[in-house]
């Protein structure tokens, strides 16, 4: 998959994506062990997560931009399963219909009830 130019893959080294156009504009959002997370914006829609596990790319997350501000008073879980099937329709209109089981992994939407968010979420073999 390429987003803004840079081709995101299994096993993309971190130090590749650090240098590369994608990750000068993306800011680290998390880092606990070997675990780190880079956030970063994706053309006029989407904001997208990257997780590195050792050094390598295991899981990247994409979510469509709120045309609100985003806060626990505005939550819904309604308007956030509108985000869910905003999703669904992308990842229909781009690999067809579910299940998305590929040789390098899955993708799978989800609406997380707990963490409030719904996300597409592709994991790496």
């Amino acid at each position: 998959m390429t987003l803004s130019g840079v081709e995101v893959k299994p096993l993309l080294e971190l130090s590749r994506f650090i240098a590369s156009v994608l990750g000068k504009h993306a800011k680290k959002s998390f880092q606990h062990a070997d675990w780190l997370n880079y956030q970063a914006p994706i053309g006029d829609s989407l904001d997208a997560v990257f997780v590195f596990k050792g050094g390598v790319l295991v899981e990247t997350r994409l979510s469509m931009r709120s045309t609100q501000e985003s806060s626990w008073t505005t939550w819904s879980e309604a308007e956030e399963a509108k985000r869910k099937a905003g999703h669904d329709a992308l990842l229909r209109q781009e690999l067809g219909n579910p299940p998305y089981r590929f040789s390098w992994g899955v993708v799978e939407s989800v609406l997380d009830q707990k963490g409030g968010g719904s996300q597409i979420i592709l994991r790496y073999l």
